[in-house]
């Protein structure tokens, strides 16, 4: 944050250009806001007191920042780097990292628009980098914390568009590290299921084996429009950068940019287990053997315990009366595996696209269907490869004496969470609390390991997400003390950064 002074510093280098003014509603001010609000003005001489009065109201009342917005929205980012040495002072090149868009490497307003990488262009096109940034303040630590998340997504917002800050109460760390952080929340939610109404009561959206999962067909949450804010979700992370949803059905996928998706389906997509293995393989039902139905010969007659199992699914699909044997067999099996996999979850598939389509995400999907291997990922490739982490990681001293024994503590904790932790789940907490994603950073950027020689060898690590940055006391000199703090961070900080 830049003091005042430094602001009337960088006017004076650095006259901003006009900013629009904002159709905000502007409260009464009291005698201190009339005060920052006559300092802003003389600073800001060509914008309006009612733009003065709403940024300022937006932020908090505090003039600095207020003062920084104004400065942001209309020269650019950290303009002051450039104002010439007597800013220098006042903002350094974290500062710079931290004023600037998260994901401004992402999508460059400078980018050609003839981009042929469609995720590129879909980005460029969907992104409204010059508006004001989407401001998320919202307290991780209280039970109404999930409430909070989805009230932010329950109503369209054309700023979901913009460029996005988070700051999360009682934590004091800025910049990309809350964003990252927030949108790994975000997607958890959607990827693993959330806590809606019961505290003690997980809320799957999402259900199937690897790779073939499908949406939860629930009225109650359509009802309430859980499943187009679930599609904004997944929209909203994906045009900023974050976690993606790993795993969805390719039918689904097929559903939402086809409309013929008959031949996508597969027995794989049922998640009924039993009603998938009725139809695909044999096995033992009741104590009964249960002949599968695909391997029928065409005049063969089904067993009597198989017709009794497949009764409720024909009669769900309106097949009841199409006959088990003959040449419309394979229209019953047919349309049970359509039914199972589409037709009884279409309102929730419908309710996700148009939430998703909200940012235009399903249109460029059907426009550009070579952008689904990346809007939805197979589940491989969220798992953390141990070897690629370790050849990431880079000391910032190198002559420090102690980094390669830190080092060898730090390959050594990755080797044994990587064995021990279900899923390698130890490994992605490792990451969101060093960098805030749960997955490895872009090829080219470094994991760095910062070694600070003032610790106590009883402190615990910390972590400068923003810039991928874990600092570690150098004074550890054996392998359980180093092991006990590290652990301890994870499991009290991997979801958070405050200070341990």
């Amino acid at each position: 944050m830049m003091p005042v002074t430094a602001i009337k510093q960088h006017l004076l280098a650095c006259p901003a250009d006009d900013l629009h003014d904002i159709p905000l509603e502007v409260p009464s001010t009291s005698s201190q806001e009339s005060d920052a609000v006559a300092e802003l003005s003389a600073l800001f001489p060509d914008k309006s007191i009612d733009t003065i009065r709403a940024i300022l109201a937006d932020s908090g009342g505090d003039k600095s920042v207020a003062a920084s917005r104004l400065i942001q929205w209309s020269a650019g980012t950290c303009a002051l780097m450039n104002s010439g040495d007597s800013g220098n002072e006042y903002c350094t090149e974290e500062d710079s990292d931290l004023m600037q868009s998260p994901f401004e490497a992402h999508v460059s307003s400078s980018t050609v628009s003839t981009c042929t990488d469609p995720v590129a262009q879909y980005k460029q096109e969907t992104l409204d980098e010059n508006g004001p940034p989407l401001r998320i303040y919202v307290n991780r630590m209280t039970e109404e914390f999930t409430a909070d998340v989805l009230s932010i997504y329950k109503k369209a917002n054309p700023c979901f568009r913009s460029n996005l800050r988070v700051q999360f109460e009682n934590e004091r760390a800025v910049g990309e590290g809350p964003v990252r952080e927030f949108f790994s929340i975000l997607m958890g939610f959607v990827q693993n299921g959330l806590y809606v109404d019961d505290p003690g009561r997980l809320t799957m959206l999402f259900e199937g084996q690897t790779d073939h999962k499908i949406p939860v067909p629930n009225a109650l949450l359509c009802n309430s429009g859980l499943y187009t804010s679930v599609g904004r979700m997944i929209a909203h992370s994906f045009l900023h950068g974050g976690p993606p949803l790993y795993g969805l059905s390719p039918a689904v996928l097929e559903f939402w940019t086809r409309e013929s998706i008959s031949e996508a389906v597969t027995m794989e997509d049922i998640p009924d287990y039993d009603l998938r293995q009725a139809l695909k393989q044999s096995q033992h039902h009741s104590n009964l053997t249960v002949l599968q139905l695909s391997s029928l010969d065409k005049d063969e007659e089904p067993s009597d315990a198989l017709k009794e199992f497949l009764l409720p699914y024909r009669d769900e699909a309106s097949v009841l009366q199409v006959p088990l044997r003959g040449e419309k067999r394979h229209l019953v099996l047919q349309q049970i595996m359509l039914h199972n996999v589409i037709e009884k979850r279409h309102r929730e598939l419908k309710d996700l696209a148009a939430g998703m389509n909200e940012l235009s995400l399903v249109n460029y999907l059907k426009a550009h269907k070579e952008m689904a291997a990346a809007v939805f990922p197979r589940e491989c490739e969220s798992v953390i490869d141990k070897e690629e982490l370790k050849g990431r990681i880079s000391i910032e001293d190198e002559n420090n004496p102690q980094g390669q024994v830190i080092m060898g503590f730090l390959h050594r904790f990755i080797d044994e969470v990587s064995r021990e932790a279900e899923a390698g789940s130890g490994l992605r907490d490792l990451l969101s609390f060093w960098t805030g994603w749960e997955v490895l950073p872009p090829y080219g950027q470094q994991l760095w390991l910062q070694l600070d020689d003032t610790r106590e060898v009883t402190s615990l690590p910390e972590s400068k997400a923003c810039f991928h940055r874990l600092v570690l006391q150098s004074s550890h000199t054996d392998y359980v003390s180093f092991k006990s703090n590290l652990a301890k961070a994870l499991k009290y900080g991997a979801r958070g950064y405050s200070s341990l």
